[in-house]
């Protein structure tokens, strides 16, 4: 594995609560079978000195679930799962960050408190009442009332997604996100260095709606671990935006700016464990990094047997 890029994911991932990849693109060919004993070892071994836990969440969607799997089938997975791992965990740890991803609005309040609680079995909630707890949306499939559902189950940090046509829609749920006092409103978009991707295409309607922070991923959702063009960089900082990172622009006062003058290839930066939950998930415990079936019919009916389902990784 590549050691500086290793250190850019975890310092930028973490930091710009993006959904974290375990493993570097070229190592997917490598990939072996994780068993669960692995997974219950790395997370009884969570070195105590870790400031908290990252976890991250996935919902299907709607077009995703196959005829014989309900909504139900899969809330009822994700509890098993966090049962089965939680109870492996040592001395709550503090829940640093939540992240959500997917189509989230198919869950109901109700059915979102069901996941806060069970998390609230196993780990720390933060005093400062849900400060990282963090949902991605797709604006096409999102609306107003979903998000003042999700304001209203504790969400504060919200990330849009600039990867569709039109760009009307991302503008419609940014000023309902300013409207209901998402704490941080990040716009994140795919650049292609050809100059076709959609950073380019919307990149001044971006730039006038003033987002607190905007984030530049390839095609494949990866984030850059090299500033991608030195023009698209310089057309950012002119409009008032300050570069944190390779992938990451953050309004000046933005939080990250008091880690702008630390080197992503810094070998201390804090490293906080991810764990992920669902279908997909990646998780990255300690030098275990592996990520779940992406299968839904073996996820849920495995856990329907109190099971962990398939997963494959590496260990460096």
């Amino acid at each position: 594995m590549n050691r500086a890029r290793q250190q850019t994911g975890r310092y930028s991932e973490q930091n710009f609560c993006a959904i974290p990849r375990p493993c570097a693109p070229h190592m997917q060919s490598t990939l072996e079978e994780v068993t669960p004993f692995e997974r219950f070892r790395a997370l009884q071994s969570l070195d105590g000195s870790h400031t908290g836990l990252i976890v991250l969440l996935h919902v299907p969607g709607s077009n995703t679930l196959p005829e014989n799997i309900q909504l139900a089938d899969y809330l009822n997975a994700l509890l098993a799962e966090i049962a089965l791992l939680g109870k492996h965990l040592s001395n709550q740890p503090v829940l640093q960050q939540l992240h959500v991803y997917g189509e989230i609005g198919l869950f109901n309040l109700e059915q979102l408190q069901q996941l806060f609680s069970a998390l609230e079995q196993y780990l720390q909630l933060p005093s400062n009442n849900f400060a990282w707890f963090s949902i991605g949306i797709a604006p096409g499939s999102s609306s107003w009332a979903t998000l003042c559902k999700l304001r209203d189950a504790g969400f504060n940090r919200i990330t849009l997604s600039c990867n569709e046509p039109c760009f009307q829609a991302t503008e419609s749920l940014y000023e309902a996100a300013r409207a209901l006092q998402f704490k941080t409103i990040t716009l994140r978009g795919r650049y292609r260095p050809d100059g076709s991707g959609e950073v380019t295409r919307h990149l001044h309607s971006m730039v006038r709606l003033q987002p607190d922070r905007i984030v530049l991923e390839h095609d494949d959702g990866t984030l850059y671990d090299k500033t991608p063009d030195t023009a698209l960089s310089a057309t950012l900082v002119q409009a008032g935006y300050v570069q944190v990172a390779d992938s990451c622009f953050v309004l000046p006062d933005d939080e990250l700016t008091e880690n702008s003058n630390i080197s992503a290839f810094c070998p201390d930066i804090v490293y906080r464990p991810v764990l992920g939950l669902g279908a997909g998930a990646n998780s990255q415990l300690e030098r275990l990094y592996y990520s779940n079936t992406s299968c839904l019919q073996q996820y849920v009916h495995t856990l329907t047997r109190h099971q962990l389902p398939p997963a494959q990784g590496c260990r460096l």
